[in-house]
């Protein structure tokens, strides 16, 4: 019987041989992956990162016993059983683990990811890598050049607007929250599924703290306007700089709230920041091409019992016309 110092010599060599191929690969095309940058964002569509958000995806739809043969009909005898065999262990290990809140997701992204490479990962990342290495040429051959090209004819048709507005956004950002945004360039992981749960499975952008980091979707990006996907961006980078209990915004709602004697009103902060970006966006966007924008706030029918009333007493604030506490104050007190 093997002792613990064989078996844990074995799975270090096991690891060493998955992310020797892996990562040399990925070496020769760090290049590639990164697809620009501006002032304030560096973008990258890597394959890997989008092959675990395209399992993570479909495993929701297999496990919800979904028809996945749009994809199994690509594919050989051998490479479905490889498939199904992904799609058994994302749904068995991965579904309950959120893609934005979750240690263990966010660590794997950050191996996987051109960007942090050369990590070195703990012994539960082994198998996750291994099923992942065997998958990866088979996700390259029939999956990746499809989604690849539309995170690229994304990226391309919306690069200009970015350039061309994010500095006037983010001062504005700035001056709106008093808070600084980060020092250094946010990177955009661009993927063609992003985050689902099984109450909401439309694949949508999203964005983590730790690293800082935003994940932004392409998947059904054709059925928008033009500015959603840069309003998207801004919204995302802004959750680096808003927090639900502490900063200036998240501060002055809790205050005018009472906390922690009262909890403040659900998820109005997260409101302000669909507001404020989405307020940006309709006056800014115009001086770029952009007619007409409407805020995604408004085409989508979000945050409803707010939005009149953010209408109503926010954009005097953004003037600076009143303070940010006093239009909280008749915000909440008109709710």
């Amino acid at each position: 019987m093997m002792g613990s110092k064989e078996i844990r010599s074995g799975v270090i060599f096991l690891f060493i041989s998955i992310c020797s191929s892996m990562f040399t690969v990925k070496a020769q095309n760090e290049i590639s992956y990164k697809l620009g940058e501006s002032e304030y964002f560096e973008f990258y569509s890597d394959p890997w990162v989008n092959m675990h958000h395209f399992l993570q995806f479909q495993a929701l739809r297999y496990s919800r016993s979904e028809s996945l043969e749009n994809w199994f009909s690509l594919l050989n005898e051998s490479d479905s059983t490889t498939f199904k065999k992904l799609l058994d262990y994302y749904s068995e290990n991965l579904l309950q683990l959120d893609l934005r809140t979750s240690k263990y997701q966010r660590e794997f992204i950050k191996i996987i990811s051109s960007e942090y490479g050369t990590s070195a990962p703990g012994e539960e990342f082994v198998l996750h890598l291994k099923l992942l290495d065997e998958f990866f040429e088979i996700y390259e051959k029939h999956f990746w050049a499809n989604q690849f090209e539309i995170n690229n004819k994304v990226f391309s048709s919306n690069r200009e607007l970015i350039s061309r507005s994010e500095k006037a956004v983010i001062s504005e950002l700035m001056n709106i929250t008093y808070e600084y945004w980060p020092r250094t360039k946010i990177r955009v992981d661009i993927v063609y599924f992003g985050k689902a749960t099984s109450r909401e499975q439309k694949a949508k952008s999203y964005s983590t703290l730790e690293p800082p980091n935003i994940f932004l979707s392409t998947y059904l990006d054709s059925e928008e306007p033009m500015g959603n996907w840069v309003e998207t961006l801004y919204h995302e980078g802004t959750h680096q700089i808003v927090s639900p209990y502490s900063g200036f915004i998240g501060g002055t709602i809790c205050d005018v709230s009472g906390f922690p004697f009262k909890n403040p009103p659900d998820q109005l902060w997260h409101a302000y920041i669909f507001y404020m970006v989405g307020w940006l966006s309709e006056n800014l966007f115009p001086d770029y091409g952009i007619k007409n924008y409407r805020m995604y706030l408004r085409r989508n029918d979000l945050y409803t019992d707010y939005l009149g009333k953010m209408d109503q007493f926010l954009p005097n604030y953004f003037n600076r016309k009143t303070t940010l506490f006093e239009a909280t104050i008749s915000i909440v007190q008109s709710l």
